[in-house]
């Protein structure tokens, strides 16, 4: 049978791929995606030292090889925002570029309660990630993304980017980005829900600004399990492509 022949099948080596490499490194790629409007001016000095501090934390594990962080900063669509939709600072390496980026984020505008949450996330999703890092984003909001509810919304009938942030967060699931979040929000709100609802979706989990402290240690776990995954993951493709070839191979 197919079974037995494939057990049966002499012992294959896998030569060296993605997973070995994967194996010797502990590169992570790590980006926030951070609400920029008004209403979040009672946190904003708050998030930047929770952003640098995670930031610093990563980079003094001993366990890391490599980091880049990115940053994407969202407000809104016109008329409720005519200042940006976003602002992105692609992944980088340089700790004095992202640090800068940081700095200079600032609470303005918004217009209407919900923001352009989808087009954070949909910017977040298309950075230059790298194949074999982990991948980890940080949300950091007080406000839901349009379409969620229809009171006090400009855009109820969803981001006028056309994108849909349910969409955007199974893509980032897919593609393995774990998005942990971080809601400035009433318990029940929402935002809460909808934050919620898109750390579940990757894989990851929500946690109120409060509790910050306990995110940390998540982000470097969380990256080295995805190292693990990926490794086992690709171990097992490489081993089934090459029994399948001995199985294919005539004589």
């Amino acid at each position: 049978s197919f079974f037995r022949t494939f057990f049966s099948a002499r012992p294959c080596h896998p030569s060296p791929s993605y997973a070995e490499e994967a194996m010797t490194s502990r590169d992570i790629d790590l980006a926030f995606c951070v609400d920029e409007t008004g209403s979040m001016g009672p946190y904003i000095s708050e998030v930047k030292q929770h952003i640098l501090s995670i930031i610093t934390a990563v980079l003094r594990d001993p366990t890391v090889d490599s980091l880049r962080v990115g940053l994407v900063g969202y407000r809104d669509h016109p008329p409720q925002d005519t200042s940006f939709t976003t602002q992105v600072t692609g992944l980088t390496s340089d700790v004095s570029q992202i640090t800068r980026a940081v700095n200079e984020m600032s609470a303005n505008g918004g217009g209407d309660g919900p923001e352009c949450m989808t087009d954070g996330l949909y910017e977040l999703l298309r950075l230059q990630w790298r194949p074999l890092a982990a991948k980890v984003a940080v949300l950091i909001a007080d406000a839901p993304p349009h379409g969620v509810e229809q009171s006090g919304d400009g855009f109820p009938e969803g981001c006028p980017c056309g994108e849909s942030w349910v969409t955007q967060a199974e893509s980032c699931g897919e593609v393995g980005i774990k998005v942990y979040s971080l809601g400035c929000v009433a318990p029940g709100s929402a935002a809460e829900r909808a934050m919620a609802g898109i750390s579940a979706r990757t894989g990851a989990q929500y946690f109120r600004l409060s509790s910050f402290g306990d995110l940390v240690p998540l982000i470097k776990h969380g990256a080295t399990d995805e190292l693990g995954v990926f490794v086992a993951r690709e171990r097992l493709r490489t081993v089934v492509h090459q029994q399948l070839g001995v199985l294919r191979s005539p004589g």
